[in-house]
């Protein structure tokens, strides 16, 4: 709560003591905070937690060019209670809005944030983050009945369900899209020259209660066939990775092949697809 802009927004990184970190167009880092009071809760319910005063940061929002800005923030005067800070979370997200597919915007990266160029221009959509956002709002919205705000809850609740119809209708034929470009060509497509499956697209449609169970079914077997290679115990991101083309999808190309972010193996991204096989 302590690195969040009073905006809503969070820096993804900083360094101690003072803070200095990044402000980013990142889509998903802000909701790791409501995601993680939901487990912490369900698990160890606290109410007083909720009730902690932690101020916010601040500095001056990005401007319309700036991607990202490496900065020391001030702390502000402005505090809210730990709830406050996650409902500011969600917020931000729901006010960035939605695209064209009625997914979530993909910013300058979501979790892969070597996708940096996929929605850098406004428009490009995640189909992951549409699934981790629903999956957050669901679970929030139980929080936040438990508490008595359930005017919050019901569009909460509402939300979640239009967005995994979203998300559910991001098909490829046997799995999920992994989201659009800014304008508009696929990502995560058995039709892309790269990136043609991407597991955690698949891995998050499990997590959903509203997605299609038929296609939560065949596309976690497609993603397990494709990229878990049981020879050397590896679980690629997605498959094939990025080297040239015409489509840049960010700072992602600059790794070899099959290294890091590009279809390497990220140890909890196997371990969500792990996750998502078991259920």
């Amino acid at each position: 709560c302590a690195r969040q802009f009073e905006e809503g927004d969070v820096q993804p990184w900083w360094h101690p003591p003072a803070g200095k970190g990044v402000r980013t167009r990142i889509s998903d880092d802000l909701l790791w905070l409501p995601y993680t009071l939901c487990e912490y809760l369900e698990t160890y319910w606290d109410e007083t937690l909720l009730q902690k005063q932690v101020p916010y940061i601040t500095s001056a929002p990005l401007g319309p060019q700036e991607h990202e800005r490496y900065e020391t923030p001030a702390v502000s005067e402005r505090s809210g209670t730990v709830y406050e800070h996650a409902v500011a979370a969600i917020t931000c997200v729901l006010n960035r809005g939605t695209g064209a597919h009625g997914l979530a915007l993909m910013g300058t990266g979501d979790w892969n944030d070597g996708m940096d160029l996929v929605g850098a221009g406004g428009k490009g959509e995640s189909v992951w983050l549409t699934w981790f956002l629903s999956h957050v709002l669901h679970r929030f919205a139980a929080l936040c009945r438990r508490l008595g705000d359930d005017a919050r809850a019901g569009e909460y609740q509402q939300k979640a369900k239009d967005l995994s119809h979203a998300a559910n209708e991001a098909w490829d034929g046997a799995w999920f899209l992994r989201g659009y470009y800014d304008n508009g060509e696929t990502l995560g497509s058995h039709q892309d020259l790269y990136c043609q499956i991407d597991s955690i697209a698949q891995s998050f449609g499990t997590l959903s209660p509203y997605a299609d169970e038929e296609k939560v079914a065949q596309e976690v077997r497609a993603a397990a066939a494709r990229l878990f290679h049981r020879d050397c115990g590896v679980v690629q991101l997605f498959d094939p990775p990025f080297e040239a083309g015409e489509r840049d999808p960010g700072y992602i190309r600059g790794y070899l092949p099959g290294v890091r972010e590009n279809g390497g193996q990220y140890t909890h991204g196997a371990v969500w697809l792990a996750m998502a096989l078991l259920k």
